[in-house]
């Protein structure tokens, strides 16, 4: 019988339930071969005697390393550097699809929300709905982009150093583009953590509930900027990632089809 692997808790219990529903169909094979994850407090165990289902073990365990978990696994659950690549991409792909989601369903109905100089008609009604909007697409930017960023635009750099021509420079513009929002995202989190943190009291409890969620609103607002540019050409590091990934000097790529910046109603300034 293969030993357990230990999955222990570093962020709150609730996001591995959300990390394992992003893949149900792997939860539900490793389940049909003897695979138990039991959710404990403070920790989850999987259990498995069953080889063949080694390889998808071991994916599981480098999504739940990428999401942030810290496992604890055995030689034969180790991931290869290739199941680490595909769990790095699949989260970034995920963050982008909630991203894209969460701004779609805005743009449904900040025009309705909005006279037509741009102003919202009732800021009762426009504000927290367009704070809830800043805030999926924060959350998702900062916990994919900020953590993965750095080692994805590397990645990109490698591949874009073996293109030629307008690939070449199309690559690096947008490279430059993205690193420019990884810094300007970091600096967000580091003045947000600044405030959030001036708000808390000896014992790390908030001081006042209003003050700390608005300047929880706050810098998810002012973290739009940089996490629209990622969710604008996320897809095209994504790729360049992955070439970076598969050869040291890959051969150019296709013609390179950019999304435009989104647009999400009226500027966050007033």
């Amino acid at each position: 019988m293969y030993p357990d692997v230990i999955v222990t808790m570093s962020t709150a219990e609730s996001a591995l339930v959300t990390v394992l529903h992003r893949t149900p169909a792997l939860v539900e094979h490793l389940g049909l071969h003897g695979v138990r994850l039991d959710e404990a407090r403070g920790n989850a165990v999987m259990h498995t005697p069953n080889r063949p289902v080694q390889e998808r073990a071991c994916v599981l365990v480098a999504a739940l390393r990428i999401a942030g978990f810290g496992v604890a696994a055995p030689a034969c659950f180790t991931p290869s550097p290739e199941q680490t690549e595909r769990a790095r991409q699949a989260a970034m792909v995920h963050a982008l699809n909630v991203s894209r989601a969460a701004l779609n369903a805005w743009d449904k109905v900040s025009d309705n929300l909005c006279g037509e100089d741009g102003r919202p008609l009732d800021d009762d009604a426009y504000w927290p709905r367009r704070a809830e909007l800043d805030r999926v697409v924060w959350e998702q930017f900062a916990s994919v982009f900020l953590v993965h960023g750095a080692v994805m635009l590397e990645q990109g750099r490698r591949a874009a150093a073996g293109m030629t021509g307008q690939d070449s420079r199309e690559a690096a513009h947008y490279l430059g583009v993205l690193a420019a929002a990884l810094e300007e995202g970091r600096q967000v989190r580091a003045d947000g953590e600044r405030a959030l943190a001036a708000l808390l009291d000896t014992e790390g409890q908030t001081r006042d509930e209003a003050a700390y969620a608005d300047a929880v609103a706050e810098r998810d607002a002012e973290g739009w900027h940089a996490a629209s540019t990622w969710i604008n050409h996320g897809d095209l590091l994504a790729y360049l990632a992955y070439l970076g990934t598969r050869t040291a000097t890959p051969a150019p790529s296709p013609a390179m089809h950019l999304p435009r910046t989104p647009q999400p109603g009226a500027a966050r300034t007033m």
